[in-house]
């Protein structure tokens, strides 16, 4: 499944933006980016990778792999 993760962030030079980043991430990496760009320190017992380098290009992509599943749940 694939589904775009944008982020803007206003003190990024206009000629950076619009850059789309090949990098795999996961639902959970959300929190941990957010708090990080809040430039509070990330809880050690929160779930997820901290994506702030690789958008910010300082870092290479972490994965090559994401996995997940959905499950149902029968209508009643």
């Amino acid at each position: 499944m694939k589904a775009p993760f944008i982020v803007f962030d206003g003190r990024v030079a206009k000629a950076d933006r619009g850059r789309r980043e090949p990098a795999l991430m996961s639902s959970v990496d959300v929190a941990p980016t957010i708090v990080s760009y809040a430039g509070l320190k990330i809880p050690d017992n929160m779930q997820g990778r901290d994506l702030t380098p690789v958008i910010q290009q300082t870092q290479d992509r972490e994965r090559h792999a994401v996995i997940s599943s959905q499950e149902g749940h029968p209508q009643q």
